[in-house]
């Protein structure tokens, strides 16, 4: 199911990490277009995937909502709506009969794979002891775009890094943390590398 973001902001997550319109024609799925501004004055999270046909050329192949969000703490403190995840051997283009597998997360993020995700955080309160009590890890480099809203990631080491729309982090499997510290929801994408803990 699509979720509605409480500001405008027209957006579409491509499997490359980019933030883009699409245009085009779809492979049996008709023109790309633009998230469509929903009632409230947000807009529904999309995820596009280009492949080649049987002609060998390129094509719009998915253009649809992501999958139902992975709700993470209770109450809510976030929501993951995985976008496209890859093994270690990937080979491009993609064919249009690419299996459906490809389309679900890897099990247990393995070394080299990759993962991308759209990460919304509701707009609630949290102590600083609930937010040391999430700290956490993963054998990942993340590279997280915030799209838009406000949010603190919190270090180990006691630094505090406040991230806005425009803002890149990039995370290299540190102990850390996070509490949205805006005003209402806050939307990041993320793009999570496999990679092996020394």
């Amino acid at each position: 199911m699509p979720t509605s973001l409480s500001r405008r902001t027209a957006l579409s997550f491509a499997i490359g990490a980019t933030v883009l319109q699409v245009s085009g024609t779809a492979a049996g799925r008709g023109k790309g277009h633009g998230a469509a501004p929903k009632a409230d004055g947000g807009v529904a999270l999309r995820r596009c995937m280009t492949a080649v046909d049987d002609n060998g050329r390129a094509r719009l192949f998915i253009d649809e909502a992501p999958a139902s969000a992975r709700a993470f703490g209770s109450p809510l403190i976030v929501e993951s709506y995985d976008l496209w995840g890859t093994g270690r051997d990937v080979v491009v283009p993609y064919r249009a009969a690419l299996p459906d597998a490809g389309l679900s997360r890897p099990a247990g993020l393995a070394q080299a794979a990759t993962n991308a995700a759209f990460m919304v955080w509701p707009a609630r309160a949290s102590t600083r002891a609930e937010v040391a009590g999430l700290m956490h890890e993963t054998d990942t480099v993340d590279y997280i775009f915030i799209v838009s809203g406000e949010i603190t990631c919190f270090l180990e080491g006691g630094d505090e890094i406040l991230l806005r729309p425009g803002s890149c982090l990039v995370q290299t499997g540190t102990c850390h943390s996070w509490q949205n510290t805006g005003p209402g929801e806050c939307l990041m994408a993320v793009v999570s590398v496999g990679a092996k803990r020394g």
